[in-house]
């Protein structure tokens, strides 16, 4: 008779998230793997396949969950400048948790990775992709409110502020406080003007 799974993949996913953000790919060893999900080799291969595709699946509900979480934000918030100040300034926030000094999973993904390894920087351009819809959408929200002129091309700012996210992401690290970087945020959502 086959064992049933004594585990929630989702929470094997989230706890795989954090260690994943935490020490990368490469720096993330089975052993850490198998003590941090609470879950033994074999099952962590049966479920998951490998590693690597532990970490896809990882990348993925990773990069859907911010997508969507983001989506959200930006969809209670009515004034488009200040929407976007308060995604970051939300998003900086984050970082403001002891202990939570590692960045982002998918930034921290296409730094790593996405020289490397084709399949992560094709997931990685689908993420970023769906991080840059939201965006534009409610940038699109913007030019129909007045917010933002209707000359502006609303899909080219959305990667700008895709790189911004990136850059903030990154600099959180190291960061003593969020100030300087709601500053650089405040003085790219100029871009709108």
């Amino acid at each position: 008779m086959a064992r049933s799974k004594q585990f929630k993949q989702e929470v094997v996913l989230q706890k795989a998230i954090e260690l994943f953000t935490q020490k990368g790919y490469h720096g993330t060893s089975m052993d850490n793997l198998v003590k941090t999900l609470g879950i033994n080799r074999a099952s962590m291969y049966n479920t998951f396949g490998s590693k690597k595709e532990l970490y896809r699946k990882a990348l993925r509900t990773y990069g859907e969950e911010r997508a969507a979480g983001i989506a959200e934000f930006l969809y209670y918030q009515l004034n488009v400048r200040q929407g976007i100040y308060k995604l970051f300034e939300s998003l900086l926030s984050e970082f403001q948790i002891p202990n939570n000094k590692s960045g982002c999973l998918l930034v921290n993904s296409i730094a790593e990775l996405a020289n490397e390894d084709k399949e992560i920087k094709n997931l990685t351009l689908e993420l970023e992709d769906g991080i840059t819809s939201s965006i534009q959408s409610y940038l699109k929200y913007g030019v129909e409110n007045g917010q933002v002129s209707h000359y502006k091309n609303v899909g080219e700012i959305s990667s700008y502020f895709f790189l911004l996210y990136s850059g903030v992401m990154v600099g959180a690290i190291n960061a003593e406080n969020n100030d300087k970087l709601l500053m650089l945020v405040n003085n790219s959502i100029s871009i709108l003007d």
